[in-house]
């Protein structure tokens, strides 16, 4: 019995150090292939942050500007991306960061190591992490971290033997997102129960408010 135990921790400790080896080269084959050219040719400014830019700017409208913002995306993760966009595309003149409040209250962090997030944005990532930020991610949340290794290298297997070109667009690093949604006709109610608004809105046809704060 104790030579069975002995010969499957031994199997298992093996397995587990293979499995490590091809992830890593995995991981540091993509991160070193030609792999994250922006979307567009002749791209000076790039946008990155959650959801308020994701939905508000619309970058086939703006020259010369690409949108890599994600809904709900931590600046842990958007850190990572901005490296290496900026190091893979030195045509770059510019970064935009989106910043809201709402990224830097108490209990915030959960974007970062909940289990729906970082099964979600980890394998997303992992090709950039160094060993920091993955013994980081690991004592914050072992079990998501573990199983999220495999789908990692599934992936990213997938990715190499099918000869795709563009790590950023296979993993999807963010884009703006179009919406139907929006505030215009309970702006124009409000206006015309105000007299106030009334008058100083009496020709309104449509109304768009973005509010932002960008840091170059």
């Amino acid at each position: 019995m104790r030579k069975f135990i002995k010969n499957t921790l031994l199997f298992l400790l093996i397995t587990f150090f293979i499995t490590a080896a091809f992830i890593f080269m995995s991981n540091k084959k993509i991160e070193n292939g030609d792999y994250f050219r922006l979307r567009k040719k002749g791209t000076k400014y790039i946008v990155f942050g959650h959801s308020h830019p994701q939905y508000a700017l619309n970058d086939s409208l703006i020259d010369n500007l690409e949108n890599y913002a994600q809904s709900s995306e931590s600046y842990f993760y958007t850190f990572l991306k901005i490296k290496k966009i900026i190091t893979s595309n030195k045509q770059i003149k510019a970064v935009f960061i989106e910043f809201t409040n709402n990224q830097v209250v108490d209990g915030k962090d959960n974007v970062i190591w909940g289990d729906q997030y970082l099964s979600f944005r980890y394998p997303k990532y992992a090709s950039l992490m160094n060993i920091k930020d993955l013994l980081y991610l690991f004592t914050k949340n072992p079990k998501i971290f573990i199983n999220s290794q495999s789908l990692t290298f599934k992936e990213n297997l997938l990715f190499l033997i099918e000869n795709k070109v563009n790590y950023i667009n296979y993993k999807n690093w963010g884009s703006y997102f179009f919406s139907k949604n929006h505030n215009t006709d309970s702006l124009l109610n409000l206006i015309s129960k105000n007299p106030k608004l009334k008058n100083n809105f009496s020709e309104i046809s449509e109304t768009k408010i973005m509010f932002g704060i960008f840091l170059i």
